[in-house]
């Protein structure tokens, strides 16, 4: 029985979410549309980064697949991944040309996402490939707002380790310290990043380790002693 291209577009977004990948192979041999969209704006790779398939992925990627398109709210591919927490779809689609500063719904970027569902290994890994901390949303929030409101304490430990602003506000001037409000272990960790001695101790320690990196490329580098006559 021949399906229409509306029953293979239909099959091809069902394989990408469960399917196996011979499945997808088969329906884009078939005729499926590999940007296929159902009505919520959703196409295969969407559905395929959610669900963390990589090799459904890869195929779709290979195939053409548009890495930019975006469902009805405005998502990405990377977002979906990212709020899922899986750290090698976001990878792969990096890898491919996404836009790591793409915004969403209501200006949430991937570093968003990830970091209001605590996912620490994708947060590291977006701020090492150059995720701002300091973007905010449409509500002013940046990522630590998020964290913080959510009581992610390792992200937020991490965050500012990379110099988010613990005195952020976002535009009803509420700091993330103001958001954790029934998070005392976050509020705890905040408010010693907010102390000015705390913050003069940690310079102190940067620029010592950085004089002892500087010290240590200057000694392997440096001549040896040749031997004694």
């Amino acid at each position: 029985m021949t399906m229409t291209q509306e029953e293979l577009n239909k099959a091809l977004i069902e394989a990408a979410k469960t399917g196996g990948i011979e499945e997808v192979r088969d329906f884009v041999a078939a005729g499926a549309k590999i940007d296929a969209v159902d009505k919520w704006g959703m196409r295969p790779l969407h559905y395929a980064a959610w669900h963390d398939r990589l090799d459904v992925m890869d195929f779709l990627l290979e195939k053409g697949a548009r890495i930019d398109t975006r469902d009805n709210t405005g998502w990405q591919a990377l977002h979906f991944a990212a709020t899922s927490g899986y750290l090698a779809a976001v990878e792969l689609l990096l890898a491919h040309g996404a836009k790591i500063d793409a915004t969403g719904m209501m200006g949430s970027q991937a570093l968003h996402r990830a970091s209001m569902r605590g996912h620490l290994p994708v947060v590291a890994f977006l701020v090492g490939s150059g995720a701002r901390v300091d973007a905010a949303d449409v509500h002013g929030w940046q990522p630590l707002h998020l964290a913080a409101r959510d009581g992610h304490l390792p992200v937020v430990a991490f965050l500012l380790e990379n110099d988010a602003d613990p005195a952020a506000k976002d535009k009803d001037g509420q700091t993330p310290y103001a958001l954790a409000n029934e998070r005392p272990e976050v509020r705890a960790l905040l408010k010693e990043w907010s102390n000015p001695d705390f913050q003069q101790r940690r310079h102190q320690e940067k620029i010592a380790e950085i004089v002892n990196a500087q010290r240590r490329r200057i000694a392997r580098y440096a001549p040896k002693p040749g031997p004694r006559i």
